[in-house]
């Protein structure tokens, strides 16, 4: 029998360096938009872009106010795009979540708690009316 070295625990994250601040950025989306599983997000900070994965992600950002903004790549334009403002204070973690959009022509959401996809409703509103239809138009035949 084959022993294999234990894994270590997951070790808990360092702390910002003196006079920096985290940003706990939660980039989502809602999973009947398939296509995006295959798209990877775009976050700039401060003119700064960087593509990343789909997820959580601790950024360091010295103190002070910064812009995040998020989307993604789409038929070559940028798609689901959502900024926001927000102060970074020394040795704090701020969190920020991004939603990307149910529709990619409509902008995408970000807020310090996870917001709703941005569209559903209308995409409800339309399942439900084509429902409908199918309903009344098997009925009448």
């Amino acid at each position: 029998m084959r022993m294999y070295p234990q894994q270590p625990y997951p070790q808990q994250p360092m702390p910002p360096q003196p006079g920096f601040g985290r940003v706990l950025l939660d980039i989502s989306f809602n999973p009947m938009n398939w296509f995006l599983f295959f798209i990877k997000p775009t976050v700039v900070i401060n003119g700064q872009a960087r593509q990343v994965e789909w997820g959580q992600m601790p950024i360091d950002l010295p103190a002070g106010q910064h812009t995040v903004q998020v989307g993604f790549q789409y038929m070559g334009k940028p798609r689901g795009v959502a900024s926001v403002t927000i102060p970074v204070h020394p040795g704090q973690v701020q969190p920020v979540c991004y939603r990307a959009p149910a529709y990619i022509f409509i902008a995408g959401a970000m807020g310090p708690t996870r917001p709703m996809t941005p569209g559903i409703i209308v995409n409800v509103v339309a399942i439900g009316v084509a429902v409908l239809m199918l309903l009344l138009f098997t009925l009448l035949l």
